[in-house]
């Protein structure tokens, strides 16, 4: 009798956890969820500094903020800012593609203003450059994501350049 009674108080509160599991609601990201607003993020990773055919590789990180539209359900562009550690303060403006099983994938490009002192050259360099980024996100839920990227600050007439590989962290005011 008490192998029976055990047996039946574990199939009812097997069934029980089962039916409060299927009545939660689905966390993981939706097509159709905004992200579109405010966010700020920080980003760290490493990089290839180069300033008059001399290169140095470098550990740093990114402080940023932006905004975000919603162009369509999965589509959003916006403007982007942020300073990292290499002085280099930038704007750029962000196109953004989500899918819907949470993953994103990004680019951005503008404008950089590189105001370090050079110790590499000897010299201070200041100047305004292009750059390009590419990455590839996923978002945990409407407030927190995290991507990889990849930046390059373009040489121009000026003899500077920059490679960086990032790993980030966003925190979305939904």
């Amino acid at each position: 009798m008490k192998k029976i009674t055990i047996l039946l108080t574990t199939l009812f509160s097997l069934g029980l956890m089962v039916s409060v599991y299927a009545q939660q609601p689905n966390i993981q990201p939706s097509l159709n969820k905004s992200l579109a607003g405010a966010y700020v993020g920080f980003g760290a990773g490493a990089g290839m500094l180069g300033i008059d055919n001399t290169k140095a590789p470098f550990v740093g990180i990114r402080i940023y903020g932006g905004y975000l539209w919603q162009q369509s359900p999965n589509l959003l562009y916006g403007i982007e800012g942020g300073y990292n550690e290499v002085s280099i303060l930038d704007v750029q403006g962000i196109l953004k593609y989500h899918y819907d099983n949470g993953f994103n994938v990004f680019a951005k490009t503008g404008v950089a203003r590189v105001n370090l002192d050079n110790t590499i050259a000897g010299a201070e360099e200041k100047t305004f450059c292009p750059e390009a980024t590419i990455g590839l996100g996923y978002d945990f839920n409407s407030h927190f994501s995290t991507n990889i990227s990849y930046s390059h600050y373009f040489q121009g007439s000026d003899s500077y350049s920059t490679d960086a590989v990032l790993l980030n962290v966003e925190y979305h005011f939904a």
